[in-house]
């Protein structure tokens, strides 16, 4: 199987500053989207540590590794974000500008020919087969947990004031859930 990337990120015409950054990793098998938390403090440095630490600290969790199950595989990414949103966060609370710090994660990992998928926040992951695209993660935002309850329309949820509200994200007080699936 052939990997090919490549990423594109655009300020668009609301913001003033870019927060995404994005990795392209094909040697590694990895491809991570972060974007900053827009209203919160330094989103592009967020997203820019999202890109930076998950990549080595993935590495390590591999090195420690004595079987690549797709159990042990998906445990290994939960981990690693979970310990990477942790870091964040205790990281911003030591500095008052820093606190509120986070950023969403959409992430593809490849390990023998397997597609390790992770998301927090509302970034996606689409699967592009056929000519159709396919949303492949769920969005972690209120908005998206009170249509999947069945306590909010879809059609209604596109406009809901909650739409954007992030449930998950790297830098969240208390434990990260990050979706996760291969």
């Amino acid at each position: 199987m052939e990997l090919l990337g490549a990423g594109l990120t655009d300020i668009g015409c609301k913001r003033t500053q870019n927060e995404d950054n994005f990795l392209c990793d094909v040697t590694f098998q990895l491809f991570i989207v972060a974007d900053g938390m827009g209203g919160r403090a330094l989103g592009e440095t967020a997203s820019k540590v999202v890109v930076t630490l998950l990549p080595l600290m993935l590495k390590e969790g591999l090195s420690s590794l004595s079987t690549f199950t797709p159990e042990a595989m998906t445990s290994l990414l939960d981990d690693v974000l979970c310990r990477l949103s942790h870091d964040l966060y205790q990281q911003s609370q030591k500095l008052p500008e820093l606190q509120g710090l986070g950023s969403t994660a959409a992430v593809l990992f490849v390990q023998d020919g397997v597609a390790y998928i992770a998301n927090a926040g509302d970034s996606r992951v689409y699967l592009l087969r056929d000519a159709e695209l396919l949303c492949i993660t769920e969005d972690q935002t209120t908005a998206a947990v009170l249509v999947r309850t069945g306590s909010l329309r879809p059609d209604v949820a596109l406009h809901h004031p909650l739409r954007h509200a992030l449930e998950e994200y790297i830098g969240k007080e208390g434990k990260l859930n990050p979706g996760i699936r291969s």
